[in-house]
């Protein structure tokens, strides 16, 4: 055998075990299994996810910036000072901000570009990908995620599957949502966990 056979050898070998590493589930270590639920973390290839345009798509939590965004606003909850622009919230961290989670109680003007009306109870939310914006003085108020409502999309970086008395839910900051089929299409309903 050539040194050339042997490096497409290797190159082989390492592209199988990759594609065998991205195939099969993990379970996180930490993962204490609860009687009749079983956890399995998949990757979000085939779930109606993220799929409109806004500057919040695409952000992740815990990401960091030198500088905030050109029109940022200034949000204070609890006492603590946020920072708001196209539905991502950053925090102050040392010389830089970090992106965080949408603080519950922040009220905005005006819900970001590519957020969505989803009806529930009575009262007009706004959504965004797992932000729920509901009307208030002075504009639209972040939120807790009502049990009960249904959206078309699951929340940026849903990605745990948990089986419940053998039906799949998404796993997603303490949140279930369920998958259903309404005429074709894939929705999702909040459950508790």
């Amino acid at each position: 055998m050539t040194s050339r056979h042997i490096r497409s050898a290797r190159s082989l070998g390492l592209l199988l075990l990759s594609v065998i590493a991205w195939i099969v589930p993990s379970v996180p270590a930490d993962a204490a299994p609860r009687r009749g639920v079983r956890v399995r973390v998949v990757r979000p290839a085939r779930v109606n996810a993220h799929r409109r345009a806004g500057y919040w798509r695409g952000w992740r939590r815990g990401t960091r910036v030198r500088v905030l965004p050109v029109g940022y606003a200034a949000v204070v909850v609890g006492g603590r000072r946020f920072f708001h622009y196209g539905g991502v919230y950053y925090e102050p961290a040392g010389s830089e901000y970090v992106v965080v989670a949408p603080p519950v109680g922040a009220v905005i003007a005006a819900v970001p570009e590519g957020c969505v009306p989803a009806a529930f109870g009575g009262i007009a939310y706004n959504y965004c990908a797992g932000t729920y914006y509901a009307p208030a003085p002075g504009g639209f108020a972040v939120v807790a995620a009502p049990i009960g409502i249904t959206v078309d999309e699951l929340p940026v970086g849903c990605e745990e599957v948990v089986t419940v008395n053998g039906v799949d839910h998404y796993s997603c900051d303490g949140l279930y949502y369920k998958p259903l089929e309404r005429e074709g299409a894939t929705l999702y309903v909040t459950v508790k966990p």
